[in-house]
């Protein structure tokens, strides 16, 4: 499983630029760092109890990443990237 975050940015005409107290920069990042580990743990842990089963998947093209990986659905949940075997 992927999971992707982004740190906020404000848009030249978006009316949050303006309030006060903004979030630093350096801030961000660490927060952003603090939350992709978390997520990191929890996505090894969860690929971990599913090592070794045999799963259905419904196969939807080629990896963008590597011709050797598939994309894929396991069952009606979220999309996943395997390897093609």
């Amino acid at each position: 499983m992927m999971t992707f975050f982004l740190s906020s940015t404000h848009r030249e005409k978006e009316p949050s630029r303006q309030l006060q107290n903004q979030v630093e920069e350096d801030v961000k990042q660490d927060r952003l760092s603090i939350l992709q580990k978390i997520q990191r743990e929890i996505t090894f842990e969860k690929n971990q109890a599913l090592e070794g089963r045999l799963e259905e998947v419904l196969v939807e093209g080629r990896s963008k990443q590597s011709d050797q990986d598939v994309t894929g659905r396991p069952g009606r949940i979220r999309s996943s990237t395997s390897r093609a075997i």
